[in-house]
This record gives C-alpha cells, sequence and structure tokens, in this order.
C-alpha cells in the first residue's frame, strides 16, 4: 500500500519583501529544539505563515498585543486550521526570541509591551489571494470594511471618508489591498491615504509685509497666525501672521501658498507658522521669548 499527497498548500507571498516566519527563524539556528516546536505551535495557534499576515497594515511592525503575555490575538483565516491548545506564556517567549533573532533583530529581549519594529519594511501589496481577513481593505475607487455581519463596499462621502451601508458584498477584490481605519461615528470610517510627493510646479510666494512697527530690539512677542484654503480646486491658499510687543507694535506678513486637495486646514496653518517663526528669528535674532498662539 502507498500514500500520496494531492495536495500541498504553498502559502504566496503577499507582498514585497515577504518571507515565511518560521522559514526565517530557522535560518539563524539559534533557537534550541524545544525552542523551535514551541515558536511553531504559536505560529499555529496565531494562525499565520508569512510576515504580512502578523505584521500591521503599513507593514512597519508586529504589534505586541498580538504577541505578548497572555494575548489572546488570533488571525481570521478562510482556512481550516489545526485545533490546537492554548499556548503559553513559554509558547510565546519562544516565538518572540525567534522574532529578536531573525526580521526583528532591534528588539531588546527586555523589552516588554513594545511593538516589534521589522528590520527590512515590508512593501506593496501583490494583488494576490488573501486567506487572512482584515478589517479594511482599500482599492482604487472605495474602501470594504468587514464586520460580524460581513463585508461592506464604501460609499465616499467627502475627504478620507466613507459611509459603510448594511448591504454586504462577497470579497473584496482581488486588486485591494488591507488598510488601517478608524471609525469617527456608527456608520462612517476615515483613513489617511499616502502623501503624493509627485511635483508640480512652484507657486511664487509674494510676501507683503503688512505692518513693520515693531522696534529691530524687541525681546518678548506673541506670535500670531492663521491660513486657509482659497481656491483648493486650484490649489491656492493664504497665510497672514503677525509679531506683536507689549505696546502693541508689530511686524505682520501675509502671502499664497500652495494648497493639497482633499488636505485639512491645520497644515495650512502649520505652514503659516513655520514661516512666520523662521522670519522673526532671522529678522529678530535678539528675541528671547515667543510665545506662539
Amino acid at each position: 500500500m502507498s500514500l500520496s499527497i494531492e495536495h500541498i498548500r504553498v502559502p504566496q507571498r503577499q507582498r514585497l519583501y515577504d518571507r515565511a516566519i518560521l522559514e526565517e527563524m530557522a535560518k539563524v539556528g539559534v533557537l534550541t529544539q524545544k525552542e523551535q516546536l514551541m515558536a511553531a505551535e504559536f505560529r499555529l495557534w496565531l494562525r499565520v505563515t508569512m510576515i504580512s499576515e502578523l505584521a500591521n497594515e503599513i507593514g512597519t511592525e508586529i504589534e505586541s498585543y498580538k504577541i505578548e503575555n497572555d494575548s489572546e490575538w488570533r488571525a481570521e483565516s478562510t482556512l481550516r486550521w489545526p485545533n490546537h491548545i492554548e499556548p503559553t506564556n513559554a509558547h510565546r517567549a519562544a516565538f518572540r526570541k525567534g522574532l529578536r533573532l531573525s526580521i526583528c533583530t532591534t528588539m531588546s529581549p527586555y523589552a516588554t509591551r513594545q511593538d516589534y519594529k521589522l528590520d527590512t519594511p515590508l512593501g506593496k501589496w501583490y494583488p494576490v489571494r488573501r486567506d487572512t481577513l482584515y478589517a479594511a481593505y482599500r482599492d482604487k475607487d472605495t474602501v470594504y470594511y468587514r464586520d460580524e455581519i460581513g463585508l461592506h463596499k464604501g460609499i465616499p462621502n467627502g475627504p478620507y471618508k466613507y459611509k459603510i451601508p448594511l448591504d454586504t458584498v462577497e470579497a473584496p477584490p482581488l486588486k485591494s489591498h488591507p488598510i488601517p481605519v478608524n471609525f469617527i461615528g456608527p456608520d462612517m470610517l476615515w483613513t489617511k491615504r499616502p502623501r503624493r510627493m509627485a511635483r508640480r510646479p512652484r507657486l511664487r510666494q509674494h510676501k507683503i509685509v503688512v505692518s513693520d512697527t515693531l522696534p529691530a530690539d524687541a525681546t518678548e512677542i506673541d506670535l500670531v497666525s492663521d491660513a486657509a484654503a482659497v481656491h483648493v480646486s486650484q490649489g491656492k491658499g493664504a497665510v497672514c501672521w503677525r509679531a506683536v510687543n507689549e505696546e502693541e507694535q508689530m511686524y505682520s506678513q501675509r502671502f499664497p501658498i500652495e494648497v493639497e486637495k482633499d488636505s485639512y486646514s491645520y497644515r495650512q496653518e502649520l505652514i503659516g507658522l513655520y514661516h512666520a517663526l523662521r522670519t522673526v528669528i532671522k529678522k529678530f535674532p535678539q528675541l528671547e521669548q515667543i510665545r506662539c498662539h
């Protein structure tokens, strides 16, 4: 009588620089046989195979709540995993040791409740089948959110905001990828897209001095600035700021700035404050105190 295996599942790399966790630990060759067995058992209990299935959605680190002592986190999966007894803290310790010696070598063995930073951050997601279930996904058009009811296709509702309907869909598109999200209401999601650093023509900043009565020997000032997106569609905004002393003598400027589409006013206000501080420090080098408002 002969036995044969009809099919062996080979895990797919989910993203650039993705690797199998236990293979990386095995390359090190430092864990004892018992530690290797305990790390493997804990990996089975976690229901993960690849680094991408354990790391955060950004691909920079492994959150501590997944691997710390007494943690109860397990990945949700479409696969049927072996029934395994709940691991002990010794299992978790062996697994963490394997991570520190293989893919998270900057971590101290004495660090507690700290996220494990990956030596090589994971890159872009591949358009492949994902057996691990995530809370949210993004494709080029919208986001998808999973809850106890099912998977919902989000409806865009403003910059980075998506309304979650009751209707469900079967699965996220193959070209979608996991993302982190936050709730801002009972049926509304908020998500941040990576900032695009593409170059575009620089907006010439014609700084206009509105007032120049502040003495050159001023030592204390109050600095106030404000900004606004004047024409968002054209990428234009404006900044105005003033430096005032106790005698209400002031130096003030206003000038245009670039405004990113879908950006918030907080960014423009920071730009205004930066330019104000840079100008007064250069123009009034003897200043001893600057109070920002």
